[in-house]
């Protein structure tokens, strides 16, 4: 079984490592023994770079991906969480793929319109099949 959510931490004036690094502490104040590992980077939808860590040795035997993306505000976190390797490592491709197709909207819902965001990404995605060269052989 494997799950995956996201969320957005607030920099509170940190920079984007220490905000990072903040993650990480809290972790480990629940969980001394987990290993924290690079894992890489991705680009976004939006050109964004993420920054892959993976969590092992949780005290529930977890395998965790976490992609970090480092906005004006805050920090948004893209999270893998796997019972078990073997789903972890199935459920990888389309983590990253996840990941990748990540475009930041905005830090203030209240000022988003979710339908003209909806028109803008059916139309950029309109325009791509549009453009697309055929395959030749």
């Amino acid at each position: 079984m494997e799950w995956t959510g996201s969320n957005a931490a607030g920099r509170e004036g940190r920079d984007p490592t220490a905000a990072i690094n903040h993650d990480i502490e809290e972790m480990r104040s629940k969980n001394p023994k987990i290993k924290v590992m690079d894992a890489g980077t991705l680009k976004t939808a939006d050109n964004r770079t993420a920054l892959l860590k993976t969590f092992t040795g949780d005290s529930f035997g977890n395998s965790e991906m976490v992609a970090y993306i480092v906005e004006k505000n805050v920090v948004v976190n893209i999270v893998l969480t796997a019972r078990s390797d073997k789903d972890y490592k199935a459920a990888l491709p389309s983590f990253r793929k996840l990941v990748m197709s990540y475009r930041f909207i905005t830090d203030d819902p209240s000022k988003i319109n979710l339908e003209d965001e909806l028109k803008s990404e059916r139309a950029k995605a309109s325009t791509s099949v549009k453009n697309a060269k055929p395959k030749t052989r």
